[in-house]
């Protein structure tokens, strides 16, 4: 798997997967926002995972979500919505490596 911006860790995430599950661990929730000047792109909590002037910025966070998803770590609840399955130590313990 390609990952544009950085290596793989030891828990077998990408630093993108890694900083989407960081963003949300308070509420456990990530969204997948689109708009027609900016194209879509992740969110969770306060962080937006963009460069307006870097789509290639938003390819790898979209790309982070897919391998969170592939994982069962991120599954889609429903419209633009996708909620965490992992929580506390279990959380604690992706996020460490």
């Amino acid at each position: 798997m390609l990952h544009l911006f950085g290596r793989t860790s030891k828990a077998g995430l990408s630093r993108q997967a890694q900083e989407i599950l960081e963003a949300a661990k308070g509420r456990g929730e990530v969204f997948l926002l689109r708009s027609a000047s900016s194209g879509k792109w992740v969110a969770s909590g306060s962080r937006h995972f963009f460069d307006p002037r870097n789509p290639s910025v938003s390819a790898a966070y979209l790309e982070g979500l897919r391998e969170l998803q592939s994982k069962g770590i991120v599954v889609h609840d429903s419209g633009n919505h996708y909620r965490l399955t992992v929580a506390g130590p279990e959380l604690g313990k992706l996020l460490k490596h």
